[in-house]
């Protein structure tokens, strides 16, 4: 099945993820991205897409809506020959593998570099524990949700 979203092209997949693709005429960046956006909220994935799709972020978004199933989608990437997304995004709070998890599990395979693929951390509120916990796993990149395109562009770079 094919759905759109603003101008994206939805295809809906029989594995737990979905695929966005965005015609090249709206990215407004130099060279958009590829994302993996990991979240169990849809309307804050949906929400998410769009906001790339607008600023011209990415030209393809894909979405996992927890850590366990987006970490069978990276594993598929490294199986397929395939280069990991630009960005994984992956929200603190979720079910079966939390986002703390997630990145330190990708951040631990043999085929992710640190210089090709930033990963960040997303949340709606950082108490203090996850504050500790972040610093402690030196997870660096934590942007709160809504994403704010100036806080994502320090990450990313403004002409990624």
């Amino acid at each position: 099945m094919e759905y759109n979203i603003l101008s994206a092209s939805v295809k809906i997949v029989e594995e737990p993820h979905e695929i966005y693709s965005f015609p090249a005429n709206s990215a407004s960046m130099g060279n958009p991205l590829s994302i993996f956006y990991v979240d169990d909220n849809p309307i804050d994935s949906w929400l998410s897409v769009a906001f790339f799709e607008h600023y011209g972020i990415a030209n393809e978004v894909v979405t996992a809506t927890n850590g366990v199933d987006a970490f069978k989608v990276i594993l598929e990437y490294y199986e397929k020959n395939l280069c990991l997304p630009q960005v994984v995004i992956a929200d603190l709070i979720m079910p079966k593998m939390d986002g703390f998890d997630f990145l330190k599990k990708v951040e631990a395979l043999p085929f992710y570099s640190k210089e090709l693929t930033k990963l960040i951390l997303i949340t709606e509120d950082m108490a203090d524990e996850d504050i500790e916990r972040a610093e402690r796993l030196q997870i660096n990149n934590v942007l709160l949700k809504p994403l704010d395109i100036n806080e994502l562009y320090k990450i990313i770079g403004p002409k990624a």
